[in-house]
């Protein structure tokens, strides 16, 4: 009888302490061998209610717009200077080689704005040309309809101020007809609009 409460008793103490080193919480809630700074762990970690012991948790903060901005609008520029550098570039039917210093290139509010600062005096129909050009450029560039796309809804071209005008635009305002530039689904010239500004 008192072999059977002897056992019973070790059996009793044994189960004791496998609950306890089962139960007592480790010290690193990971595996040494994986970093617990990597994005996913970091995750993992914080739904365990871990800690983590890291000391170079990412800390970069997302790009603000204006500076997407600004970046897209060097993207653009350069786009442009390849463009005309291009061996393909006719300069006997195309303008944009002869304005490209006169071009200010604006990206603000889902908008690329193109501000000429002079209109074209030689030929009037430079400016429509220049126009065409431009939103085609800059609808393709943009990614309209691609993955990537930079979800502009306006593509204008802005000249300044010309006899009993105070400026002129040509645009294209729908975004549907900015992928269908992209793709060459349509011409530019067919779904461009303008507006003049009266003094």
């Amino acid at each position: 009888m008192n072999e059977f409460k002897l056992a019973t008793f070790a059996f009793s103490i044994c189960l004791l302490v496998i609950c306890i080193s089962s139960c007592t919480p480790t010290s690193t809630p990971y595996v040494s061998n994986i970093d617990p700074c990597a994005p996913d762990i970091l995750t993992a970690i914080a739904s365990s209610g871990g800690i983590p012991q890291c000391d170079k948790i990412p800390t970069e903060a997302p790009q603000s717009t204006p500076i997407i901005e600004k970046k897209r609008e060097l993207e653009v520029v350069n786009y442009l200077n390849e463009i005309i550098n291009d061996p393909r570039y006719d300069p006997s039917n195309q303008v944009t080689a002869k304005y490209i210093n006169n071009i200010e290139v604006v990206i603000k509010d889902n908008g690329l704005h193109f501000n000429i600062d002079m209109f074209p005096t030689n030929n009037d129909t430079d400016g429509i040309s220049l126009a065409q050009e431009l939103i085609k450029a800059g609808a393709i560039i943009s990614k309209a309809g691609e993955p990537g796309d930079w979800g502009l809804n306006i593509i204008d071209v802005n000249y300044p101020a010309v006899l009993n005008s105070c400026g002129l635009s040509f645009y294209v305002n729908d975004e549907n007809d900015l992928v269908r530039i992209s793709k060459n689904q349509v011409d530019t010239y067919e779904v461009m609009k303008d507006y003049e500004c009266k003094k």
